[in-house]
């Protein structure tokens, strides 16, 4: 009996040491840009009544869950490089700086780099520019956001052996300049641009950029995409698989839901989470084949909107008749307005019932299409545009009120269209995955996440 005992305790003792030595040697970190607590809980709404899905969004099923807090050292309104240097280096700056001090005398050195530096291979996936200042915070070191030039000169200098996104703010008006293009090959990556030509590559490092780079890669619900943020995250697992198997780390950042925020755009905001969503399926069936050696961190840098289901009298269901971005109809009113296109309202009229659903589907009422009617004479007839001037875009009167209308009869609600000060969501699952509790701040997660790596 007593040797039976010694046994058990000595296999006990065993297990109990190599959960000790467990560490992460896969580590996905997830960003949704702009992603506050409201996104999440109407993506969700949308996801089980109107969509009829059984299975809740991936991330909500992670088994921890918390929320952190997002201030600067400058303000309690982050911008996303104060956040993006907070969730990449664990230290608050102020708002403007990437992964630099407030008073710009010390560099401070993100999670990627450290990993980087004890061998681990390093992707960077976003569905906006690589020189912007979420993806940014994790390899520079800049006084301001701004300094693209010299924010791609620190990426060239990362020797991450994965970059994927949109373009680069430093590329010129095409957002990636042959110039661009020789330093990235002189650097040593292989340039990928066509999906059917991924298999070619055979190097070391890899930057995927689309064809036509812009500074996002286009909106989930406007279907254009060359490259999916889910794609690019596929493309990224496997060659960071091949090139680096003992271990790697990938921060994949949905930027668009943050675009989406800015303009006051629900569907479209919905949209960029379920195809968030689809990227972050990527890592978990990664996870599913490395359950004891994948930790999987999922959160934003800010809520962009404070975008919920604001009334009861909204019907989500209405969310899939917008066919169409707030972004791509603005530039579609912007080319009729600057170049004095003939239109008529019935053409326009045609073109709502078309894009979003109005009359044929949505009840827009007489209030509603007189005021839409006016606007449009004094838009596209009289061609006064009393435009309205947002972060990223701005939209002619016409436009901004056609989405108004939208929102009044979809339900939706937005405090403003920039960032607000509240905390957003933390998700978690797999090896060291048990310490994402407790109220954090953004400062909490790089630290969290090297401590399951040790």
């Amino acid at each position: 009996m007593r040797y039976k005992k010694f046994i058990l305790s000595a296999l006990w003792a065993i297990a109990v040491t190599a959960m000790a030595h467990s560490q992460a040697k896969y580590v996905f970190y997830f960003i949704g840009d702009g992603m506050g607590l409201g996104h999440v809980a109407a993506t969700e709404f949308y996801n089980s009544q109107v969509a009829k899905n059984t299975t809740p969004l991936l991330m909500t099923t992670f088994p921890y869950a918390t929320f952190c807090y997002t201030h600067s050292q400058s303000s309690p309104i982050t911008d996303s490089a104060a956040a993006g240097t907070a969730l990449a280096c664990g230290k608050k700056t102020k708002n403007g700086h990437v992964g630099l001090s407030a008073d710009s005398t010390t560099a401070y050195k993100s999670i990627a780099s450290r990993l980087k530096e004890n061998g681990w291979g390093v992707g960077i996936v976003t569905s906006v520019s690589l020189d912007d200042a979420t993806p940014a915070a994790f390899y520079s070191h800049q006084p301001s956001r701004k300094m693209y030039k010299e924010i791609t000169s620190d990426a060239l200098k990362s020797g991450f052996q994965y970059l994927a996104g949109s373009g680069f703010h430093s590329g010129g008006k095409d957002y990636f300049s042959n110039e661009l293009k020789t330093m990235f090959r002189n650097a040593g990556y292989d340039i990928v641009q066509i999906a059917d030509s991924i298999e070619c590559h055979k190097g070391n490092k890899l930057l995927v950029i689309p064809q036509k780079a812009n500074y996002h890669i286009g909106h989930a619900i406007d279907s254009l995409m060359e490259f999916s943020l889910s794609e690019m995250t596929a493309i990224g697992i496997n060659h960071l698989n091949t090139q680096s198997p003992d271990k790697f780390f990938m921060m994949i950042e949905g930027g668009n839901i943050d675009y989406a925020g800015h303009s006051k755009d629900g569907s479209t905001i919905i949209k960029e989470i379920i195809n968030f969503q689809d990227a972050i399926q990527q890592a978990y069936n990664y996870y599913l084949s490395h359950p004891d050696e994948t930790l999987i961190v999922i959160t934003a840098d800010h809520d962009t909107s404070g975008f919920t289901i604001g009334h009861r009298k909204g019907n989500m269901d209405y969310v899939d008749q917008q066919r169409i971005s707030k972004y791509m109809f603005g530039l579609f009113c912007n080319k009729l307005y600057s170049e004095k296109k003939s239109i008529t309202w019935s053409e326009m009229k045609q073109i709502l019932a078309d894009k979003m659903g109005f009359w044929s589907t949505i009840p827009v009422n007489e209030k509603q299409t007189k005021q839409l009617e006016q606007l449009f004479e004094q838009v596209f007839k009289n061609f006064s545009a009393n435009e309205e001037k947002g972060l990223y875009q701005t939209f002619d009167k016409f436009a901004s009120t056609v989405f108004e209308i939208f929102a009044y009869h979809a339900g939706y609600d937005y405090i403003i269209d920039y960032h607000i000060g509240s905390p957003v969501p933390v998700f978690a699952i797999g090896q060291g995955a048990e310490n994402f509790k407790g109220v954090l701040d953004n400062t909490h997660i790089p630290e969290l996440i090297l401590k399951a790596c040790q």
